[in-house]
């Protein structure tokens, strides 16, 4: 996370009497220090930091500056050093100066170098990030940031030769991100302009930008106060509608994560992509008082959205920390309800882990109810290319860690990427879609006639066989076993097909015969390598 820890701002709509207890319980405030109390994480310089993608699979390795809150503390930069050493014998290997004298004083300032990496395909890279700066007329040197208490350490990048597997038409993308259009008195994002590259670099094709609704409907020059006009929301429209008109190998899907009670006065988030209309959500915003429930119901938002869009429940098992339960009223989502109109879950939200392990058992409760609904993932990153940075105890101390990396989970769908926005985003409703944190796996049912259906769809009649298509790479480890899930209506319980795959193999297309069918279920799979990576895909209907 893009963390601000500069700002001097006060919060006028929060009681005195809050204000004061605030720094004890909330659960990241390093924006604001208090009236006789700056923290040791405070300093009067802008948030300065590089980032750059942990694997990229071509041969110039994209990096990016990033100075933020500079119209609050001006700088100069003149230089920037970037180096890439091998983590295994510190040899030297790439060392590039950059020198600049570029006077800086506006709120966002993104620099974007790049450097050749070709020769070292294959290859786990150091990288450190080097800039000289005049400050108030002194000259620092910041090495990666300049987060107090965290470690400065190089960035550890793999430089792939192969690109991500996948099937001829099949894409990949991350479905769950911020950019700068969320910023608030807790976080911001990674600058839009830069994302893109970055992404691609990775070798993804698309990205869903769900910002946060209680941020969208702010002043442009404020964290708290609302606008009428909703300015923050048209210009985030028209910012993302630039850079999609600019490029034509990667789609920025526009969108909100909307803050919504799940019908117990919980606040829950709620990820609506690719529609027109703003939908407010401000009951964990923190704005005017403590947390309250939001505005609108999750219900009442799949009512009123638009038929294009693409909705899901974002993290919707991920348990918030007890602070966030008491002082912003979030929960988890009510799972007894029927959620028409829901697209599906986002059971992949930035890590492993139990949360993830409920949200697909959830999933697979639903699937065998009757219920058609589809997985996705993401990772709810702000910015985060290569590592995780937050505040652990509000003043005192941050903390890094891999979680919640850009990328690191992604969602494949089956479309055309040159067909643009809309086809994207239906083929994604669609349930055309597997999640992976790196292989690829493929389905599609035959039937009698040798017909084939895909992910997705509905057979009218009962299959006679499965094709499962794995792929795999040097980097996410050769195939280990593959598992097919066969949903049975009637007796509300999953039958798995394991077929154990012989050390080695990184590519595997197998046809399995099926019998004893019951009358209606479905069939999904699963993947796993040697190195612990998997894909999951949505399922296949049949009656």
């Amino acid at each position: 996370m893009f963390v601000n820890f500069n700002s001097v701002t006060t919060i006028p709509a929060i009681p005195d009497w809050w204000f004061w207890l605030w720094p004890a319980i909330m659960y990241a405030e390093m924006h604001y220090r208090l009236k006789f109390l700056q923290g040791r994480l405070f300093k009067r310089q802008p948030e300065i930091l590089f980032d750059v993608p942990r694997r990229v699979q071509t041969t110039r390795l994209p990096l990016v500056l990033i100075i933020k809150d500079a119209h609050w503390f001006p700088v100069t930069l003149k230089q920037v050093i970037l180096k890439i050493t091998s983590p295994f014998d510190d040899n030297l290997c790439v060392e590039q100066v950059f020198s600049e004298n570029l006077k800086v004083d506006e709120p966002w300032f993104t620099r974007e170098y790049s450097l050749e990496v070709a020769k070292y395909r294959n290859h786990q890279l150091s990288v450190n990030c080097t800039a000289i700066l005049d400050c108030n007329g002194r000259i620092i040197t910041i090495q990666n940031d300049n987060y107090a208490g965290l470690s400065q350490a190089d960035f550890s990048v793999y430089v792939d030769s192969e690109p991500l597997p996948a099937d001829s038409g099949w894409i990949w993308g991350d479905l769950h991100c911020h950019s700068q259009w969320t910023s608030d008195q807790v976080e911001f994002g990674v600058p839009l302009a830069v994302l893109p590259d970055l992404a691609k670099a990775m070798g993804l094709s698309f990205c869903g930008l769900v910002e946060h609704s209680y941020d969208l409907d702010d002043l442009p020059d404020s964290w708290t106060k609302n606008d009428p006009e909703l300015r923050q929301w048209l210009a985030y429209r028209q910012a993302v509608q630039a850079i999609n008109a600019k490029l034509n190998d990667f789609i920025v899907i526009p969108g909100e994560e909307v803050s919504v009670d799940n019908g117990l006065g919980r606040n829950v988030h709620l990820a609506v992509l690719n529609n027109s209309e703003f939908f407010p959500g401000s009951g964990d915003g923190l704005e005017r008082s403590v947390g309250f429930a939001s505005e609108l119901t999750y219900q009442r938002v799949l009512e009123r959205a638009e038929s294009q869009a693409l909705i899901f429940a974002a993290h919707p098992l991920c348990k918030p920390p007890l602070t966030q339960q008491i002082i912003a009223r979030r929960g988890i989502w009510n799972l007894h309800d029927q959620f028409q109109r829901l697209n599906g879950w986002q059971i992949l939200n930035g890590q492993e882990g139990k949360e993830f392990s409920a949200s697909r058992n959830f999933w697979i409760k639903k699937l065998l109810s009757g219920n058609h609904s589809y997985i996705y993932a993401g990772n709810d990153s702000h910015g985060n290319f290569n590592r995780f940075r937050q505040v652990k105890i509000p003043l005192i101390l941050m903390h890094e860690n891999e979680q919640q990396i850009f990328g690191e989970f992604l969602t494949g769908v089956q479309t055309d990427l040159s067909a643009g926005l809309d086809h994207l985003v239906a083929n994604l409703k669609n349930g055309a879609v597997i999640v992976s944190n790196g292989p690829f796996l493929n389905i599609k049912a035959i039937d009698s006639r040798q017909n084939r259906y895909a992910i997705g769809q509905t057979m009218p009649e009962l299959p006679q066989s499965v094709e499962i298509t794995a792929l795999s790479t040097r980097h996410c480890g050769a195939i280990h076993s593959i598992r097919l899930y066969i949903g049975n209506f009637d007796r509300q319980v999953e039958e798995i097909k394991t077929v154990e795959v012989a050390g080695g193999i990184y590519r595997n297309i197998i046809n399995l015969p099926v019998s004893n069918l019951p009358n209606s279920g479905y069939f999904r799979a699963e993947v796993e390598t040697k190195k612990r990576k998997f894909a999951l895909t949505n399922p296949i209907w049949f009656s």
